[in-house]
């Protein structure tokens, strides 16, 4: 069987440079995509800081000593720029959609606010802006309403109750809870934790889609294969059956060969786009991370043992290379898409999610996000070489019905 596994594998070699430019074709596209969805996602209102405009009574120091409180002390900053402008400048760049709201404070606003009487603070949106822009406009108004105006009230009750007591030092106490309220007020964030739970098993919504695409691209480099691998006539076949050369070891060394030439294009790819990196400029990067990618790579070699199994059965089912391609390209199509490689698994119905946890694909998925988390889930692992096995069982089936078969119907026939 070594001459049988040698001629799989010239036949590979010789078609290899034609694989190759049709699986950088695929290549270019799927990461096309990425490039978009990753655009898009970075792109979006949620990760962009809103524009808030300060209009009104800014001349008092008072005014301005709180605005630059809040834009280099307090927690918005990281999520809001507040802009001085006045209110045409304002309501024009509304219009534009450069700014997200204004808001016009009234005339003596902190004076008055000082003495006890807090005015309305107009805020003022699109009327389309009724997402995130109005998630903001209750927080900002909670914020008025419940920080300032309680924390007042507390600070002048104190001072009404000292007065009322006949005790001394009412402005002292006065002074010290106020300072307690502000330093409550800045320190709010810290009474939560923010905890990123990510999409999948803690993994960013970007690293959740290189997994995603890497698996659906690993999928569809198997129709690449389809001028090599797809067979009708299996004369040779049968020959080879009748020589001693069981159907087993046929399958056996067509898998071993095309896990070859797969791997071999994955490595010549990579070489590619290494290159393609240089030429951009970011060569640097690649090669400061290039052993921590290794384990990554050491992943995807072993997904590519499941998928050389699934792509060796493909073929065997397969007629001829019109079905070839076509059974092939939407069996990937199904399995990745119940899988959650094209959109959140959390987005799917919950009978799909959790059926995704036993699916080929989804088991190839969460294998390379836990690169990311830095977890090696063996459960995972055993799964992929359990599905390796399984194809390649099926395989060995239908290679078998098929071979024993002919012979039957020959001597029969005979």
């Amino acid at each position: 069987m070594k001459r049988y596994f040698y001629l799989q594998l010239k036949r590979g070699l010789r078609v290899f440079p034609f694989i190759l430019l049709t699986a950088l074709i695929i290549l270019t596209s799927v990461v096309t995509v990425f490039l978009a969805v990753q655009s898009r996602m970075q792109n979006g209102e949620e990760n962009q800081r809103f524009k808030i405009a300060i209009t009104g009574d800014l001349d008092d120091k008072y005014s301005r000593l709180g605005l630059a409180v809040l834009q280099n002390f307090d927690d918005t900053r990281f999520a809001i720029d507040l802009t001085e402008m006045t209110a045409d400048e304002a309501e024009s760049q509304l219009k534009k959609g450069m700014i997200s709201a204004y808001v016009i404070l009234p005339e003596n606003f902190i004076e008055r606010a000082l003495s006890g009487d807090v005015d309305r603070v107009t805020y003022v949106t699109s009327a389309g802006g009724q997402n995130v822009v109005s998630m903001f406009k209750n927080e900002f108004t909670a914020l008025i309403t419940d920080m300032i105006v309680h924390s007042e009230k507390g600070t002048y009750a104190i001072y009404s109750a000292v007065k009322e007591s006949g005790l001394s030092g009412a402005g002292k106490h006065m002074d010290e809870l106020c300072m307690e309220y502000v330093d409550l007020i800045f320190s709010r964030s810290k009474v939560m934790t923010v905890e990123q739970l990510g999409i999948s098993q803690g993994v960013s919504t970007a690293e959740y889609y290189v997994c995603g695409l890497t698996v659906f691209l690993l999928m569809l480099l198997g129709i690449t294969f389809v001028t090599v691998c797809v067979r009708s006539d299996l004369s040779l076949n049968r020959l080879l059956v009748s020589k001693g050369s069981s159907a087993l070891a046929q399958t056996t060394c067509e898998f071993a060969a095309h896990y070859i030439i797969l791997s071999l294009l994955i490595a010549v790819m990579s070489a590619v786009g290494s290159v393609a990196l240089a030429i951009m400029g970011k060569g640097d990067l690649l090669l400061t991370n290039f052993t921590d990618l290794l384990p990554l790579f050491a992943r995807i070699f072993v997904i590519l043992l499941m998928i050389s199994g699934f792509n060796t059965l493909m073929f065997e089912l397969s007629g001829n290379m019109v079905s070839a391609v076509l059974f092939h390209f939407f069996a990937s199509i199904g399995l990745c898409y119940i899988s959650g490689c094209f959109y959140p698994i959390y987005s799917l119905p919950l009978p799909l999610q959790k059926l995704s946890h036993f699916l080929p694909t989804g088991i190839a998925r969460e294998y390379l996000e836990g690169y990311f988390v830095g977890d090696t889930n063996y459960t995972q692992l055993v799964g992929i070489l359990i599905f390796t096995v399984g194809f390649l069982a099926v395989t060995h089936l239908i290679r078998s019905s098929k071979t024993s078969n002919r012979r039957w119907h020959y001597a029969k026939t005979a």
